[in-house]
């Protein structure tokens, strides 16, 4: 007992918890990365799309894909699309 917390708990269910827990192997629907890699591709493919359309010519392709936040608050000042190309950041290359 560490202090006062049975770690032997963990011990006993090892099987369990990386099993099915953690690989989502058996009865247990869930599963640490059965769940996480189709989050991780779904997220690239989606930055690739959100990161093609700010390279865009179009500005209704640009626009939306440049929204800092959906819901801007009042005082915060980084909530705003960017819509002209002084308020991007230029970068120079040697």
């Amino acid at each position: 007992m560490l202090l006062g917390f049975d770690l032997g708990v963990i011990a006993r269910n090892w099987d369990f918890l990386i099993l099915q827990g953690f690989l989502g192997v058996g009865k247990f629907v869930g599963g640490t990365v059965r769940l996480a890699i189709p989050a991780i591709i779904f997220g690239f493919i989606l930055g690739v799309f959100i990161g093609l359309g700010r390279l865009s010519s179009r500005r209704w392709v640009s626009i939306p894909a440049t929204m800092r936040c959906l819901r801007p608050h009042r005082s915060d000042s980084c909530c705003r699309a960017v819509t002209s190309s002084t308020d991007m950041p230029s970068a120079t290359f040697s």
